[in-house]
């Protein structure tokens, strides 16, 4: 029975999705938050995508240097200790150093749930996203729900303490809801690593990051190896 049922979702995935072409990249990020009240904070992120190597797929090519910048502001309130709600902006270019531009507005809103065992902590999130994205072939409005799971252990004890290591890993599923799109099921990114808590300047994480997603209505995909690299600090 078991053998059935995986030869069948093999099957669906096969038919599902069509060719996969495989290209490697680094991903830095920055995320600064500060205390606004006892309930509520701001934060500042931001992430770029460099490409490593060079591939061609069906006409397009892949090649190395910046692929993405990323930059996003919100504002959070923690409504109850485990319930925490946000809203903020986002303004992202594909391909900034090149000719073919797109560049992309979003408003998002989002829900986070955290709950805390004697062995870990984990995350539910779960975003909706407003995206308003121009590119040569015009402006087009599209919709985007993100879901995320993630689980963050210290390696010594309960709490994550300064000058300690810790492990931190995400999955996150994004499904495009409505406009024009690939797929309903359109991206996945799965993360897994780990951070050091400095004394005083915050921690650095370091990890590999899998980026998947659907690259054309025939149902290609692109499966992206990245190198994650990042700072997070909290004033």
């Amino acid at each position: 029975m078991k053998k059935s049922l995986l030869l069948l979702l093999v099957s669906y995935v096969s038919i599902a999705y069509g060719k996969n072409v495989s290209t490697t990249g680094a991903v830095t990020f920055l995320s600064l938050s500060k205390r606004m009240s006892a309930y509520s904070s701001i934060n500042f992120y931001h992430y770029d995508i460099f490409g490593i190597g060079n591939e061609h797929f069906k006409e397009k090519d892949y090649s190395s240097g910046l692929v993405l910048t990323y930059f996003q502001t919100s504002y959070s309130y923690q409504l109850l200790p485990a319930l925490q709600l946000t809203a903020g902006h986002i303004f992202q270019a594909t391909n900034p150093l090149e000719d073919h531009l797109e560049k992309e507005n979003r408003i998002f809103q989002q829900i986070l749930f955290s709950r805390f065992t004697n062995w870990f902590a984990i995350t539910h999130r779960v975003r909706l996203e407003e995206r308003f994205i121009d590119k040569d072939a015009g402006s087009e409005f599209k919709t985007r729900v993100r879901y995320q799971i993630g689980v963050r252990r210290a390696l010594r004890g309960v709490e994550i303490d300064p000058e300690e290591i810790y492990f931190n890993a995400y999955n996150e599923f994004y499904f495009s809801t409505t406009g024009e799109r690939n797929a309903f099921y359109s991206d996945n990114w799965t993360f897994m690593g780990v951070g050091y808590m400095t004394k005083n300047w915050g921690a650095i994480e370091a990890g590999p990051l899998v980026q998947w997603s659907v690259i054309n209505i025939e149902k290609d995909t692109r499966t992206n190896y990245a190198l994650q690299v990042g700072w997070i600090y909290r004033f």
